[in-house]
This record gives C-alpha cells, structure tokens and sequence, in this order.
C-alpha cells in the first residue's frame, strides 16, 4: 500500500469528493429499495390486473414509474463512476506531486550534504593558512626583532662614529699645535 503526503487541502477536498460518492451510493440504495417496492407494487399490480381487472391508465403509471426509478438508478450509477473516475485523477496528480516533492526534499538533502563537505574542506583550508600565517608572522617578528637591534646597532655606531670624528679633529689640532710648537724657529 502506498503512503501519500497531501496537503490539509487536497485531503479534505478528497473527503468531500468520497462523501458526495457516498451520498450517491446511499441515494443509489434508496432507489433501487424503492425500486424492490415498486416492483412489489407491480407485481401485486399484475395480480390485481388477472383478479381484478384494474384499469390501463393505473398500469401505465406503473411501467412509467419504474421506467423513472431505472433511468434514475441509470443517472447515479453514471454520476458515480463520473465522481470515480474525478477522486482518480486527482490521486494520480497528488501521487504525482509527493514525488515531485520528494525529488525535490532529496536534491535539497544532496545540496545540504554537498555544502556541509565543502564547508569542512574550507575550515581545513582555513585552519591550513591561518597556521601558515602564524609561522609566517613569528619569522617575521623574529627579522623584525633583528631590524630594531641593527638599527640600535647602526645608531649606536653611529653616535661612535660621531665620537671619533671629534676626537680625531682634536687629534689632529693637537698634532697641529704640537708641530707648530716643534718647529718654531728658535730665538
């Protein structure tokens, strides 16, 4: 047995089609127990006809009534294979429709299960380039670290440098001075 999933609607509407169905089939029943009666009615007519002779005008009504009740019972057996034949349709299309949905809910299933791995390989690739970040910013603090010390390197030879420059003029005055004492003529 196949399970189907309707919507609130589509079930009511169903219910509503096999409620009509069973009200023709009920009326049906009704017709077609009148119809014994009235078949009854044409039997103990007949007899009536062989004792009593009863008039052609009662006998005809008869034959119309029944020849009524048969083409009624003929219309609702119509009506209700016409019903059958609608709730069928329809329950093919419903049928038609959990499938579609199916389809559906099983590629958005696929799509989630898709998304999820793609999801894990980005964190991976993530988690791959923030390590390398990090080794990549600790090498870099460390040259930094020898950039600061060569520059306080440079500064302090620099300041050396500067040192020298002035001992050395002073070195040279002094020189300068000396030789000037050394060779002076003497008196």
């Amino acid at each position: 047995m196949r399970t189907r999933s309707r919507t609130r609607e589509e079930e009511t509407w169903s219910e509503d089609v096999r409620s009509v169905i069973r009200r023709c089939e009920s009326d049906l029943r009704e017709v077609r127990s009148e119809l014994e009666r009235e078949k009854r009615v044409v039997v103990e007519l007949t007899v009536q006809v062989t004792n009593e002779r009863i008039s052609r005008e009662d006998h005809e009504r008869s034959n119309r009534v029944a020849t009524e009740l048969r083409e009624t019972c003929r219309a609702l057996s119509v009506e209700k294979k016409n019903l059958e034949g609608v709730v069928a349709a329809r329950d093919a299309q419903l049928e038609t429709e959990r499938v579609k949905w199916t389809k559906t809910r099983d590629d958005l299933a696929a799509n989630a299960k898709n998304l999820c791995v793609a999801l894990e390989k980005n964190a991976a690739e993530r988690r791959r380039v923030e390590a390398t970040l990090a080794t990549t910013n600790e090498s870099l603090r460390a040259k930094n670290e020898e950039l600061v010390a060569s520059h306080e390197m440079c500064a302090k030879l620099e300041t050396a440098r500067a040192a020298l420059e002035i001992r050395a003029r002073d070195l040279m005055q002094n020189n300068a001075d000396l030789t000037a004492i050394l060779f002076q003529p003497r008196a």
